[in-house]
């Protein structure tokens, strides 16, 4: 792993939760994270379903104009909804696929970086099954 110079000094945590549903249209981008006025960092992408059927899910990162695609993902059925089946860590995807995006912080735990004005959207090639739940918990902290 290549040395780390950046120290990330936050000031705030930043949780933002949210639900992708059967009335979530496939393919349609739904926001999960907004970087803070200074910027953040992303320091986990939890994704949990009590849907029973798997889907292929992506990330997107949005800078205001344009969006990115940085990874896309199979999501099991009854992920994180079982004891057999773990919720899925998008960040160790998303690390080993895109170089953009991917840093570490000074304890060499994988981070994204955003600037201010960008954001993170999900979206899903299929729709979630009627009455059942795709949750994605962000957890990042805000300059």
């Amino acid at each position: 792993m290549p040395k780390n110079t950046d120290l990330f000094l936050t000031a705030v945590e930043n949780c933002q939760i949210s639900k992708i549903v059967n009335a979530d249209a496939a393919n349609s981008k739904k926001l999960i994270f907004t970087a803070g006025a200074n910027g953040s960092i992303v320091r986990s992408i939890i994704v949990t379903m009590d849907d029973t059927s798997q889907k292929t899910s992506q990330l997107w990162a949005f800078d205001g104009v344009n969006y990115a695609l940085l990874g896309t993902f199979t999501i099991l059925a009854q992920s994180g909804n079982v004891a057999t089946t773990l919720p899925v860590s998008v960040l160790d995807y998303v690390y080993n696929l895109i170089d953009v995006f991917k840093r570490v912080d000074q304890a060499g735990n994988k981070i994204i970086s955003l600037k201010a004005g960008w954001s993170l959207y999900w979206s899903n090639t299929v729709v979630v099954t009627n009455l059942k739940t795709q949750y994605i918990t962000v957890l990042g902290e805000d300059f």
